[in-house]
């Protein structure tokens, strides 16, 4: 079994179960408080281990108790660790997440659109201009927009995608806002 709660990763992301999603969602929820938490205390010594971190506030002790969540604590993580972490956790959730997105989203695209994206993105990664996107960062922020906005229950469905793609104003509060208060 993985830190997720999964057994065999791969025949596991194939047919997850609504345990495995739920688990591995917690996790990720615990691991972005415990990031917010970190960056609000401007903590001064990155390698702290998370479990020492947690265990010195008492608004992080639930963290804890989470199950799917105390097994990282049992392994040497540090602070430094901490956003790649999240970000390891985050890939593997969406992995799970994007197969059960709602069939109003899977709409074929259309050629133009098709054409726009073969003009904007880099798959064969040979150029480096900068007006054009790797292949590798587009499909992480599509993957990231998929979890974080299509399976939320109130998205604006008809808000064009380049919303979420682009750096807005509203970007500087970030996710934390509102979690401590």
């Amino acid at each position: 079994m993985n830190l997720l709660g999964v057994s065999g990763i791969s025949s596991s992301f194939m047919f997850p179960q609504e345990s495995t999603l739920d688990n591995a969602s917690e996790i990720l929820s615990s691991l972005e408080v415990l990031l917010c938490f970190v960056k609000r205390t401007a903590v001064r010594d990155k390698d702290i281990s998370i479990k020492g971190y947690i265990s010195k506030w008492v608004k992080l002790s639930t963290l804890s108790t989470h199950e799917g969540f105390a097994r990282f604590l049992n392994i040497d993580l540090r602070l430094k660790h901490l956003v790649a972490l999240f970000e390891f956790v985050e890939e593997q959730v969406a992995n799970l997440k994007i197969k059960y997105i709602h069939e109003k989203y899977k709409k074929e695209l259309s050629a133009d659109m098709k054409t726009a994206i073969m003009n904007s993105v880099d798959f064969e990664q040979q150029t480096t201009t900068k007006e054009i996107i790797p292949a590798e960062a587009f499909a992480l922020a599509l993957k990231r927009f998929m979890l974080r906005f299509l399976t939320l229950e109130n998205q604006k469905e008809m808000e064009p995608l380049y919303v979420y793609l682009s750096v807005s104003s509203n970007s500087k509060t970030g996710r934390c806002q509102g979690l401590f208060e």
